[in-house]
Order: C-alpha cells, then sequence, then structure tokens
C-alpha cells in the first residue's frame, strides 16, 4: 500500500520571523495621507433594504390582464433584516408586467453595477436598466430615446437569488449599433445616464408570488444621492401600447407577441402555394394557407374543410383608400376561418422619405381600423413583409402584428451563412422598439419565376 508523503507545512514559529525579514527587505514607499474628515467620497453606493413602511416599486406596463393581490411590506420572509417588499397576483397569458424603481439620473460608467435580490414562486422574474439617451431624439415622439438593457434572471424558485446589471457601455453600445444600422440617426451615447430600474415579475400565467429585498446601486456621487430621484419622469413616456387582436371570445389574440388559438399558444405553419395541391400539403403538417381576393369560393370551402386557417391578401395597402380596404374585409366570405390579414409587402421600401412616412401613417390607421371593426370571433391580426424600416413597423400596438420578411434564397448570390445573418440583423432592427416581437420569414421552396425564365 502506497503512503501518501504529507505536504510541506509552515508553522506559526516560521511565519513571524518571515514577515520581519519580508517588511525589512521590502522598498519603503510613500503612503498617502487619508483623506480629511470632512471631504466626501468620490462615489457612494445607493441602497435600499425596504425596511420603512411604503413601497418604492411602482407599477409601469403589462400586457397581461393581472389581479393584484397583495402589494406591501412583508416580514415573514426578508432575506436580511425585518422586511422585503412582497407582490401577490394572478396574471393571465402575457410576457411582461413591469415594475419600477426611480434612480436620481445615475450616468452610464464602465463600473456601474445594480444588484437586486429577488425570490419568486416562477422563475424569470429579471431585472433591467432604462438609460435615457439625452442627445439622441426619438424619431416618433421628438423626446429623447431610450434603451431598455437586461440583466440577469431568477432561474430557481423558491429560492433568494442575486439578479444584477453590469457592463452597460458594452451592452448600450451594441444596441446603438443596431438601431445606427436602422436609421440615418447617428445614436449619440453621449451623456447617458440609467433613470430607472425595471423589474419583469411576470413568470407565467396563474397565481405567483414575489419578494424583492436588498437593492444596491453604485457607483453613485454624493450629490445625486442628496439630490434623490427626479419628480416622476414617466409623464413624458408614451402611454403603455393597449392590446390587439380579436376580442377575447374571439379563435386568435396576440397579447405583446405571445400568440394563441382558442387559448392555447399556437406556431403557424404557413404556405402560399396558388395552384398546389393543398390535400398533400395539409398531410406535410401546412395549417395556415395564403389566399387572395382571387381564389375561388370552391378552394376555399375545400380548404377550410381541410382544417386549414386562412391568410388572405388584401389590396396593396399604400394605393388603396382605408375605406375600400375595410369593405374588402367585411366582405371576405370566411371571416371566421382567418387567421391574420396580410397587408402587403415591401414596407419601407420607398426610397423617398415623405412618401415613407405617408406610408407608415396610411398602415398605422388601416391597422386601427382593422383592429376596432373586429367582430365576436373574428381575428384582425395583420401581418406584412417588411423590406426596411423594421423599428418604424414593430412598435407594439401602433403597427404591424406580425412582421414578415423575404430572405434572398434560391438564385441569389448568398451562401446560406449570408442568409441567416441577414435574418438575425433584420429581426435585431425589429427589437430596438419591440423585443419580443412576432416574427416570421417566407423560406423559398422554389426558384423564383425570373430565374426560370432565365434559365
Amino acid at each position: 500500500m502506497k503512503t501518501r508523503t504529507p505536504a510541506p507545512r509552515l508553522t506559526l514559529a516560521w511565519v513571524y520571523p518571515l514577515l520581519i525579514l519580508l517588511a525589512t527587505l521590502a522598498p519603503a514607499q510613500e503612503v498617502e495621507p487619508p483623506p480629511a474628515a470632512d471631504t466626501p467620497p468620490r462615489s457612494l453606493v445607493l441602497q435600499d433594504g425596504f425596511e420603512t413602511p411604503e413601497t418604492s416599486w411602482r407599477e409601469e406596463e403589462t400586457d397581461a390582464t393581472f389581479v393584484l393581490r397583495a402589494h406591501d411590506r412583508n416580514s415573514d420572509s426578508a432575506r436580511e433584516g425585518d422586511h422585503a417588499e412582497r407582490f401577490v397576483f394572478e396574471a393571465s397569458a402575457g410576457s411582461v408586467l413591469y415594475y419600477s424603481y426611480p434612480l436620481p439620473s445615475v450616468p452610464v460608467t464602465a463600473d456601474f453595477q445594480a444588484r437586486l435580490y429577488a425570490r419568486s414562486t416562477r422563475p424569470g422574474v429579471r431585472l433591467y436598466a432604462r438609460v435615457v439617451l439625452p442627445q439622441d431624439r426619438d424619431p416618433e415622439t421628438g423626446k429623447p430615446s431610450f434603451l431598455i438593457v437586461p440583466g440577469t434572471a431568477v432561474d430557481t424558485p423558491e429560492r433568494w437569488q442575486s439578479i444584477e446589471i453590469a457592463g452597460l457601455p458594452l451592452a448600450l453600445e451594441r444596441q446603438a449599433r443596431v438601431l445606427r444600422a436602422g436609421s440615418s440617426r447617428e445614436v449619440s451615447l453621449e451623456g447617458a445616464y440609467v433613470d430607472r430600474l425595471l423589474v419583469n415579475l411576470y413568470g407565467g400565467p396563474g397565481q405567483s408570488e414575489v419578494l424583492l429585498d436588498d437593492l444596491r446601486v453604485e457607483p453613485v456621487s454624493p450629490e445625486l444621492l442628496e439630490r434623490g430621484p427626479i419628480a416622476d419622469n414617466r409623464s413624458n413616456d408614451p402611454a403603455p401600447p393597449p392590446a390587439t387582436g380579436s376580442p377575447a371570445d374571439g379563435r386568435f389574440a396576440l397579447r405583446s407577441n405571445f400568440l394563441t388559438k382558442n387559448g392555447e399558444p399556437w406556431l403557424p405553419r404557413a404556405i402560399s402555394s396558388p395552384g398546389a395541391d393543398i390535400k398533400a400539403l395539409r398531410r406535410a403538417g401546412f395549417d395556415l394557407l395564403e389566399v387572395n381576393s382571387r381564389t375561388d369560393d370552391a378552394r376555399l370551402r375545400e380548404a377550410t374543410g381541410l382544417g386549414y386557417w386562412l391568410l388572405p391578401i388584401l389590396a396593396n395597402h399604400a394605393d388603396a383608400p382605408i375605406d375600400d380596404v375595410i369593405a374588402e374585409v367585411a366582405a371576405f366570405p370566411y371571416p371566421e376561418a382567418v387567421a391574420f390579414w396580410n397587408l402587403g409587402s415591401d414596407f419601407g421600401g420607398l426610397d423617398d422619405r415623405v412618401r415613407r412616412r405617408k406610408e407608415l401613417e396610411h398602415t398605422r390607421d388601416l391597422i386601427t381600423r382593422l383592429h376596432r371593426g373586429a367582430n365576436p370571433g373574428e381575428s384582425r391580426l395583420t401581418l406584412g413583409t417588411v423590406a426596411d424600416q423594421f423599428p418604424m413597423y414593430a412598435l407594439f400596438g401602433r403597427n404591424l402584428d406580425i412582421i414578415a420578411v423575404e430572405p434572398p434564397g434560391i438564385g441569389a448570390q448568398y451562401e446560406p451563412l449570408e442568409v441567416y445573418r441577414s435574418l438575425i440583423h433584420k429581426r435585431q432592427l425589429a427589437a430596438t422598439k419591440n423585443p419580443n416581437a412576432l416574427f416570421w420569414a417566407w423560406l423559398p421552396a422554389s426558384a423564383p419565376p425570373t430565374l426560370r425564365r432565365a434559365v
């Protein structure tokens, strides 16, 4: 049997002579005198243990119907101290339930850190920083733009976890590059500051309990700490977008990009193939068929009999008067089978800036009319294929419910990886206004007519 040689050890009897020897041999160094007692430190830490009776977090925005059962300071489950801020609520299907904590305009620096402890009955509670860009103007509102930077999230239920935000300059630069690529704006980050923290309490439909404790934000200058948060700056924000889509008793609904059919999550498998054998396509798993105003009644009847949902193409979105498009929708013979209305293609692709703006306003007015005119049991969800200006058409509640793109495919001078990167880039452009936008691509299954003619 092998014996293990014990590792050499340094006894205390040798430690003290060794330390004295090292101190003797070390070169003398100048030591800075401690700061005067009346000199304030360069930066401090904003801390909140949520120990006072008043709650600190304020409701911001949600896309889910929810009932708030309790929002208080709870003394039963605090992580440290005597209290934690508690939320008990019951929510329907959705994706966000934001509450905010105001900050005193903390400048964005490489050292910025925010940490919050959270405990939830469901995973997914996430911390965000809202960063205001005072040198950049939002073209929609004319006010300083802002970016939402995500932090970490709770991944284990019923357990205290630290959720944090760090590395703000790099995260902001990444988002700014996407904004610059999608517009002619410079998107300056000069003077950027964090005016509030956001926490998304939503973890899924049903009842949830979330506890928050021990917030820490640093570095914060003494002047900012003394001044405190600015007056409720939410008054400058646009109103939260309304929920869109079918009425509550309709088959299809969209609540902040959460698509449901008959109340259950749905991932459509769409096909656009005029003249094809729709029975074979149905056996292949497709359940959404694109049709147009020239599709005869017999084919529509056959499609609905096979279990297809329909995607009708409406009149040219840019040229047709809104009343004519509304009349076309009203005249469609199978409205109860419609999942989405296709408003057309090449949105944002016009070269002239004025015409692009008019097209955007026309499209928004049309979508608003469609949403408001929905009858019980009918879907008025809209889809359009976007060529450019993705952020302008992605804003939730005011624009297209579904962003579609047509990537270059068969016959194009692009490698598959380039096509994939193009899709990712367009998705990122839409995400600058709507991070969870419902986004799909039409993938060509056959060569386009121009290529067939050339061959």
